[in-house]
């Protein structure tokens, strides 16, 4: 029995659906396709998930302008035990920017000229191939274009992240496994979207665990409820208390008495916003293996079930060993956060 048959099952042959969802990564991955008839004729958009195209004269590109956007972009992903850009950048002059490169999925045109009277950002979609991102930041000088981009640095990561997560969920749609969909609608009040190739492992004691996996990887999302008591819910220290109970007793690792856990060391990342004007709280940190060397990273919404006075939390986390996560990790994001409760 492999060292992972517990807590990262064992792998299997693949079957139809699975291989319905290599092609549908593949989509993704290579190209990606909108269905509005306004766009229907258009070639798919192409470049790899997280990767930016910045269009910026190489004298530029070369000096301190160039090292910020490129450090800034290229930071760190959070919580990674391995260190892994967040986008992927490239960089080319306006002259050589041709038709060849009109398609990239993430443009960042940089217009710095004399004419321009007042620094802006517009961002267009669609504009030659689908679903495609068109960033122009306009600015009269240098100095002009550093303050726009220390001003909207955020802004910008979050919006080509956004649609990222979206270009994905959009092949999730497509290709979705109904089956789990409707099986979360009409036995927990609950709807997430998955793609082909995803499977029910456990429905036990308000803990689900659904899961899809090659012979190196896993990707899997867990949605765990329980009684909504006050909002001392939304702190970090009882969600992570309540993770770590459900997982526990639902999750056992590789070896006897082994289980996932959270990661102590590394605090959890908490975030608050609103998904339909409804109050949800994202986490964010590290999953471990007690007893076990296993280990890698989760992402995790919580919201309230008014209707049923409960706290429900939908949750992805991978493992990938070695391999680069960003990809298989914002693909289990884009998945839950179709998370709605119906």
């Amino acid at each position: 029995m492999s060292s992972k048959d517990k807590l990262i099952k064992t792998k299997k042959m693949p079957t139809k659906k699975t291989i319905l969802f290599f092609i549908s990564v593949i989509l993704l991955i290579n190209s990606c396709k909108n269905d509005s008839n306004s766009t229907m004729f258009m070639p798919n958009c192409t470049g790899v998930m997280g990767e930016v195209l910045i269009v910026m004269e190489d004298n530029r590109w070369d000096g301190a302008m160039g090292d910020t956007i490129f450090s800034y972009f290229g930071m760190p992903h959070p919580m990674f035990l391995q260190n892994e850009s967040f986008f992927k950048v490239t960089q080319i002059p306006h002259e050589a920017f041709t038709n060849i490169f009109e398609t990239h999925r993430n443009i960042i045109f940089t217009n710095i000229r004399s004419d321009i009277k007042e620094s802006s950002i517009t961002i267009t979609s669609d504009k030659w191939s689908i679903p495609q991102l068109i960033i122009n930041m306009n600015a009269h000088d240098d100095l002009a274009f550093k303050e726009l981009f220390d001003k909207n640095k955020k802004f910008l990561m979050d919006t080509i992240h956004k649609a990222e997560i979206k270009r994905y969920q959009n092949i999730s749609k497509k290709y979705s496994e109904t089956t789990i969909t409707e099986y979360l609608q009409q036995n927990h009040n609950l709807s997430v979207i998955f793609p082909k190739g995803y499977k029910l492992d456990v429905d036990k004691d308000n803990f689900i665990w659904i899961s899809y996996e090659t012979p190196r990887t896993t990707q899997a999302v867990f949605i765990y409820y329980y009684n909504y008591v006050d909002t001392n819910t939304f702190t970090a220290q009882y969600l992570v208390a309540k993770r770590d109970s459900f997982l526990r007793k639902h999750v056992p690792g590789p070896t006897d008495g082994s289980y996932m856990t959270t990661e102590k060391l590394v605090p959890v990342l908490l975030k608050e916003y609103k998904i339909d004007d409804k109050y949800t709280c994202e986490m964010r940190g590290l999953w471990r293996t007690e007893g076990a060397f296993l280990g890698g990273p989760f992402i995790s919404i919580s919201q309230v079930d008014e209707t049923r006075n409960r706290v429900v939390t939908c949750e992805g986390f991978i493992y990938a060993g070695k391999l680069d996560k960003k990809i298989y990790f914002w693909q289990i994001e884009s998945i839950i956060k179709t998370f709605k409760i119906l």
